[in-house]
């Protein structure tokens, strides 16, 4: 059942990502489930990283960078990330020895560029479930409305090993003991290895049981694209196991033939259905239908969690 695979089995806090394209309703998809996850008794946070801030519209309140208590759900708390924070927080130190070693990169400026832009979203996603692996058992289960793709992995991996890099060449580490000191450049090097640790630990934790990614997209070409694109990548290049895919806006089934239109639309939707489900045997596969209104009160979010999960 679709619901076994976010459903926390041991011990240990339980994490839960929501990748694809953008506007297929990550953050429909994922805020349905953290409530769902709520209802169930678990302690439920969930996290979003979108610049939008639209956790705050699904919820109607202001959810902000610290816990926020849901009205209306008990076990459920929210926080919207700044982004730029984020980054300009976990890259502090490389953004630093960069400025010393090697100011004129193209690293530096793109690490500067990151947090004015929205392809930062994921990476943020990556810093702080870096930060919640660290934190004492405060919830049963993350849901994290964003998630990594492979660009994403790759840029973070590649940032602290190139820093690393410099420090080890003969020539900068002799300039830099002259400027800063041997005991200073130690702990310049010493930061940089321990958040080199710290992204590789995250991406590790990506890979293992306490982690569920679930794709979610609308059935539509490019969407499914998207999938056929960054799955492989993920599971072959990256060892992160896709868990599941979640088919959102699905026209409801007493609209499928009411009009030449909806009829059109069908066949289109029928046909990418179909061949989710050939491509992707081994998945999980849960189905959203389309609703009437947009998904902005706790009695739609539930709705949607009954469908993927099940309920009254």
């Amino acid at each position: 059942m679709f619901k076994n695979i976010i459903i926390p089995n041991n011990e240990e806090t339980k994490f839960v990502f929501f990748s694809g394209k953008g506007g297929v309703g990550k953050t429909t998809v994922s805020a349905s489930t953290a409530v769902w996850l709520a209802d169930q008794g678990y302690r439920t946070l969930i996290v979003s990283t979108d610049l939008q801030l639209s956790l705050n519209d699904v919820f109607g309140q202001d959810i902000r960078s610290e816990p926020t208590s849901i009205t209306g759900i008990s076990n459920l708390k929210a926080v919207s990330i700044d982004t730029g924070e984020s980054i300009e927080r976990h890259r502090k130190k490389i953004m630093e020895t960069l400025e010393m070693v090697d100011p004129n990169s193209l690293l530096l400026k793109q690490i500067k560029d990151d947090k004015r832009t929205d392809c930062g979203c994921a990476q943020a996603a990556v810093y702080e479930f870096s930060e919640y692996l660290n934190k004492d058992k405060d919830y049963d289960i993350i849901v994290f409305d964003t998630a990594p793709v492979g660009s994403t992995l790759e840029k973070i991996g590649a940032q602290t090993k190139y820093v690393l890099g410099i420090l080890n060449q003969l020539e900068v580490k002799k300039r830099l003991i002259e400027e800063l000191g041997e005991l200073e450049l130690k702990e310049q090097t010493e930061a940089l290895k321990k958040i080199k640790q710290e992204d590789e630990r995250a991406i590790d934790n990506l890979r293992s049981d306490r982690t569920s990614f679930i794709m979610v997209m609308i059935p539509e070409g490019m969407p499914l694209v998207e999938l056929e694109r960054n799955i492989p990548v993920l599971e072959n290049d990256y060892n992160i196991p896709i868990r599941g895919i979640v088919i959102n806006n699905i026209l409801p089934e007493q609209e499928r033939s009411s009009t030449d239109f909806w009829r059109t639309k069908w066949a289109m939707q029928n046909k990418y259905i179909n061949l989710t489900y050939q491509k992707f045997k081994d998945k999980e596969i849960g189905k959203v239908p389309l609703l009437e209104t947009e998904v902005l009160s706790l009695k739609k979010l539930k709705i949607i969690g009954e469908y993927l999960y099940g309920g009254d």
